[in-house]
């Protein structure tokens, strides 16, 4: 009995891996069926062909791009810039005091460490070094002169009571201008070399060409102007300021440029 039982035990193990081993086949064979028909499908149905695409733009489209095309901006972005107001503390500090003797009336610079000052009531103008502190030249133009600024390697200065000379740093006379003037006491150049000149007795404000062949009146006594001694403009020369001798009267007036 027990040797058939093992027989029967024997058999019922090789019977199950032989079904193990069948069921496994009969699955492969099912992939390899599926598989075979995904591929027949595919080239049926054109699915594995190269495709090329190409997308036609319809007629608002493409009058729609060539109308940006031509296009150079899509419009103009303006800034304005204004100045703002900050609360800053601000000190001052004396740095170079230059001992003079004499009457000095104005003073114009020529160069970082050098200055020009006139003295009316000695007829000549002097050259300083203010780093050095020395003096290293004197003008002598036996004329009371007033007004003086510098421009350009040359010297604007209010000659006598009727002219603005302009000379080189030697002293050499330039150009002189002796048209419709009465007192000229301050002057001051403009980036373009005209001297702008305040005419003390014609109470006006006068721009002179920078080779003194041409000249203007900017501002009459007309309009308000009363004895201008000193003159300023400010960087930008879209106006200037005036003030007289006796410290009581101070105007602006307005620039322009044509």
């Amino acid at each position: 009995m027990k040797i058939f039982k093992d027989m029967q035990d024997d058999l019922h193990t090789v019977t199950q891996h032989t079904l193990q081993f069948f069921l496994g086949v009969h699955q492969i064979g099912r992939k390899v069926l599926e598989y075979q028909r995904c591929v027949e499908d595919i080239e049926n149905n054109d699915m594995a062909n190269v495709v090329d695409i190409k997308i036609k733009q319809i007629g608002e489209i493409q009058k729609i791009l060539s109308v940006l095309e031509s296009l150079k901006s899509f419009g103009e972005v303006e800034v304005s810039k204004s100045d703002v107001s900050i609360k800053r503390e601000i000190n001052g500090k004396l740095q170079k005091q230059l001992p003079i003797f004499g009457e000095a009336w104005i003073v114009t610079q020529i160069s970082k460490n050098t200055i020009a000052i006139t003295y009316p009531y000695d007829g000549i103008i002097k050259i300083f070094n203010i780093e050095d502190e020395i003096m290293i030249k004197v003008i002598k133009l036996h004329n009371y002169c007033c007004g003086i600024s510098f421009f350009n390697e040359s010297l604007a200065v209010g000659l006598g009571s009727k002219a603005v000379y302009c000379i080189n740093e030697s002293g050499k006379q330039i150009w002189q201008y002796e048209h419709d003037l009465e007192g000229p006491r301050g002057l001051r150049n403009d980036t373009f070399g005209n001297v702008i000149v305040a005419d003390y007795k014609s109470n006006k404000i006068i721009a002179i060409s920078k080779d003194g062949q041409d000249s203007k009146v900017l501002v009459r006594q007309a309009c308000g102007l009363d004895r201008p001694m000193f003159i300023c403009l400010r960087n930008d020369l879209s106006s200037g300021f005036v003030c007289d001798g006796d410290e009581k009267y101070f105007a602006k007036f307005n620039l322009s440029y044509n």
